[in-house]
């Protein structure tokens, strides 16, 4: 659909005193959540591999114990392509008598693909816990029965808990007790928290506070104290539940975002009809590879 005169009338007659259109953008949120990797395919592919257990106690004169390693799970990344664009008219470029005020360009063009980006990013959280959207292990991204050689590893609770201290600590605890595909103890640390922003006041005062939140006792604020989190927390304002919690841990290559095709915008006039047509397209993928880069709570 073109952009006519009946479209911009008012920006044809003098006497306008103002034309607002144009906000401060957001930063780029996604970033705290996704590690960024180039791509050159159409497709991705992250392959978890399984190593060696524990080992066995041998009796004298037996044989020892002799373990398999290989892949388990494979994660494929399938880029998307985004696009979009407009159509003005000849006349509504040529009769706006207001061109420095508003004059359609790819800035508007290069925002609305960068918030698109941050919508795409955000779904991965936002449906984290559903079964329409399995990983690579054939479990949502957060799960309790994450399968491994030994057993099930889980990175989020049986019962989804609000943010407090109790459900903070309990976190972190879960995160040290992370296990690889053999089942041995991996040394995994919490990084960051990722919360919308009608959390924001709570992260505060449970990571801010010198003692105990919301009680007497003149205890120290542990989760402080013992410096979890120094990443601190960041707000994401694309989650939709308003009461979801993430603990981003320092695992690599966890949660991935590859970048295909970088944004490329283009700009002719139609031969016909004098129509200036403008277009922005781009091309990426985002997903999760590795359960253990993240635990969540989506009460």
């Amino acid at each position: 659909m073109a952009i006519t005169t009946s479209q911009v009338r008012d920006l044809l007659l003098p006497g306008l005193n103002n034309i607002f259109s144009q906000y401060d953008t957001l930063p780029a949120e996604w970033g705290d959540i996704f590690e960024v990797s180039d791509s050159d395919m159409q497709t991705e592919r992250d392959v978890e591999m399984k190593l060696l257990g524990l080992a066995s106690q041998r009796a004298e004169g037996a044989g020892t114990t002799f373990e398999d390693m290989g892949e388990r799970y494979v994660s494929t990344y399938r880029h998307i392509g985004i696009a979009l664009g407009y159509v003005m008219t000849k006349f509504a470029i040529r009769d706006n008598l207001y061109k420095s005020q508003f004059n359609p360009n790819t800035t508007a063009l290069r925002h609305s693909l960068q918030q698109t980006k941050e919508v795409y990013a955000a779904a991965v959280l936002n449906n984290a816990s559903s079964s329409s959207y399995l990983g690579g292990d054939g479990q949502p991204l957060l799960s309790v029965l994450h399968p491994i050689d030994v057993g099930v590893v889980a990175n989020t609770p049986v019962v989804q808990a609000e943010l407090n201290e109790t459900s903070l600590q309990d976190a972190l605890i879960a995160v040290r007790r992370f296990k690889d595909a053999a089942g041995l103890r991996v040394l995994i640390r919490a990084e960051t928290m990722v919360i919308p922003p009608e959390l924001q006041f709570v992260a505060s005062r449970l990571m801010s506070s010198e003692l105990r939140v919301g009680t007497a006792d003149n205890d120290i604020n542990a989760v402080r104290k013992l410096s979890f989190l120094n990443g601190g927390y960041k707000i994401n304002d694309f989650l939709t539940n308003t009461k979801s919690w993430f603990i981003r841990t320092d695992v690599k290559k966890s949660l991935r975002h590859f970048k295909r095709d970088p944004v490329e915008s283009d700009m002719f006039v139609d031969f016909t009809t004098d129509n200036l047509l403008v277009k922005a397209t781009e091309r990426y993928s985002f997903g999760w590879s590795n359960f253990r880069g993240i635990y969540g709570n989506m009460p």
